[in-house]
């Protein structure tokens, strides 16, 4: 499963602050929906996130960086799983809306991640930064979205 969806590479949702070259990512607790496992998930992406705009900046190797985009993409095949098993088990009414979101999310990503195992694109702060913005947006509208349905349902 790791091998299809290993185009999911860097998506958060975290304050961008680009200063001198870096970019400082910065956890707000407003960025919670309210469901302990999904926020959860929302904070471990937001670390190995961390991490790699720190081996970013550090100049790490690319046999350095691959581990942490590895489990990135770990992180996002679970949080998409866990939260379209949820849909099926409530009946979300808007499901095929937000899994058609996470598709587009996995082909945007796919072009990249494609390109970028070819060496035809480089991971740099500003990919980085529109990856990151793609999820908040996902996170901060769409996942907001479907939690009162599942805290209405019992799914804390």
């Amino acid at each position: 499963m790791l091998k299809q969806f290993k185009a999911l590479l860097v998506m958060v949702y975290i304050n961008i602050d680009v200063a001198g070259g870096s970019m400082a990512l910065i956890w707000n607790e407003t960025f919670n929906i309210g469901i302990k496992s999904i926020d959860q998930q929302h904070k471990e992406i937001n670390e190995y996130f961390s991490k790699l705009n720190e081996a970013i900046s550090n100049k790490k190797s690319k046999e350095q960086i691959d581990p942490i985009i590895t489990r990135l993409i770990e992180c996002m095949i679970t949080h998409f799983h866990i939260e379209e098993t949820y849909f099926d088990l409530i009946k979300y009414k808007d499901a095929s809306e937000h899994i058609k979101e996470h598709g587009d999310l996995r082909i945007k990503v796919a072009s990249f991640y494609n390109s970028y195992t070819k060496g035809k694109s480089v991971i740099s702060f500003e990919i980085l930064e529109y990856y990151s913005t793609l999820l908040l947006n996902h996170f901060k509208s769409h996942d907001l979205k479907y939690a009162p349905f599942l805290i209405q349902n019992g799914i804390k």
